[in-house]
C-alpha cells in the first residue's frame, strides 16, 4: 500500500500551513507523509524539476500534479513568468515579478508581446511532460488535477484524472464561482484560492477516489461530492490592491 504523497503544482497547491489545507488534510484522511510543493504563478518546469528533485520509494507513492497553463513560461530559477504580467501594476501583490527587479518584468512583458512568444509551442511542451509522466509507472499511482481549464488530459492513460465534475472543468472554475469573478489573476487571501470549507471538500474528494485504489490505477474520475461544496460568493482580498 502506499504511505506517502508527492504534490507538485502552481498555487493551488501551494498553501500547507492550516490543518483545512488541502494537502494537509488528505494526509490525515489517507493517513500518508505529504511532500512537493507548489509554487504560485510557476510553469510546469518548476513541478517538474520539483518532481525529480525528491528521491522517495515511489512504489509506496501517490503523485498527484496540479496542472498549471501551459502559456507560463519555463525557466530554471522558479520566477512566476506567466501573462499576468501583462496587467499587473507593479510592486502590487498581483505582481508576481516584484521582487525580481524591473528588468525581468520588462523582459517577460516584451517576449509576450513579440512574435518570438508561440503559444503553440507552449502547449506542445506541456503536452510533452504530460507524456513523459504518463509513460512512468514506479508510482503507485499518478493523479493528474486540471487546474486551469485549458489543460488537456485527454491522453493520459496510466494515471487517474480527476476533474469537478459539471459545469467545472477545472479548479479555477470552482475558485471562480467562489467569488463570482472570472477576471481574478495574482495572489488572494484564500488558501489554494479556495474557501477553508471547499479545501476540505477537495480533500475528502481526492481521498474518496484513491483511498482504495491498486497499484498503476487509471481511468477519468469526476469529484463525488461537488453537491456539497459551498459556492456561496465570498468576498476576498484584490490581488491588485496595495498590502
Amino acid at each position: 500500500m502506499f504511505n506517502k504523497l508527492l504534490i507538485v503544482g502552481d498555487s493551488f497547491c501551494r498553501n500547507r500551513d492550516k490543518q483545512s489545507d488541502w494537502p494537509v488534510y488528505l494526509g490525515k484522511l489517507l493517513g500518508s507523509e505529504v511532500h512537493g510543493r507548489g509554487r504560485g504563478g510557476c510553469s510546469w518546469w518548476s513541478s517538474r524539476n520539483d518532481l525529480n528533485d525528491y528521491k522517495l520509494d515511489r512504489s509506496s507513492t501517490i503523485l498527484i500534479v496540479v496542472h498549471t497553463e501551459s502559456i507560463r513560461l519555463p525557466n530554471d530559477h522558479n520566477y512566476p513568468v506567466n501573462a499576468g504580467v501583462l496587467k499587473s501594476v507593479p510592486g502590487t501583490p498581483a505582481d508576481d515579478l516584484k521582487d525580481k527587479g524591473a528588468g525581468i518584468r520588462q523582459l517577460a512583458i516584451d517576449f509576450y508581446t513579440s512574435e518570438l512568444f508561440s503559444l503553440s509551442f507552449c502547449t506542445w511542451a506541456q503536452q510533452a511532460w504530460i507524456a513523459e509522466l504518463d509513460s512512468q509507472n514506479d508510482f503507485f499511482a499518478t493523479v493528474h488535477v486540471p487546474a486551469f481549464t485549458s489543460v488537456n488530459l485527454s491522453r493520459v492513460k496510466n494515471g487517474i484524472v480527476m476533474t469537478p465534475g459539471g459545469k467545472f472543468a477545472s479548479l479555477r472554475d470552482v475558485s471562480e464561482a467562489e467569488v463570482g469573478d472570472i477576471t481574478w489573476s495574482g495572489a488572494d487571501s484564500r488558501s489554494n484560492h479556495l474557501k477553508d470549507f471547499n479545501n476540505v471538500k477537495f480533500a475528502e474528494a481526492i481521498a474518496d477516489t484513491v483511498k482504495n485504489l491498486s497499484p498503476g490505477a487509471a481511468g477519468h474520475y469526476t469529484f463525488k461530492n461537488m453537491s456539497e461544496w459551498d459556492l456561496t460568493p465570498v468576498k476576498f482580498t484584490r490581488p491588485n490592491q496595495n498590502k
